[in-house]
């Protein structure tokens, strides 16, 4: 079984290829196979959050 970071990086991959290109039709799939990829992964999120998580830090002093 592929791991999680392959299939965001698969996703990653495809969002920015539908980004550069000017066909409509091409956008589209290329988003339906980025969203099927996402939700194949165990950590949904494509990019991670630039903001830490309160909870994440409360063991830390």
């Amino acid at each position: 079984m592929l791991g999680s970071l392959y299939y965001a990086r698969q996703a990653r991959t495809l969002l920015k290829m539908a980004r550069v290109t000017k066909d409509p039709k091409l956008i589209a799939t290329l988003i339906s196979k980025a969203s099927d990829l996402r939700d194949r992964s165990e950590n949904p999120p494509l990019a991670p959050d630039l903001e830490p998580d309160p909870s994440e830090l409360q063991g830390r002093a």
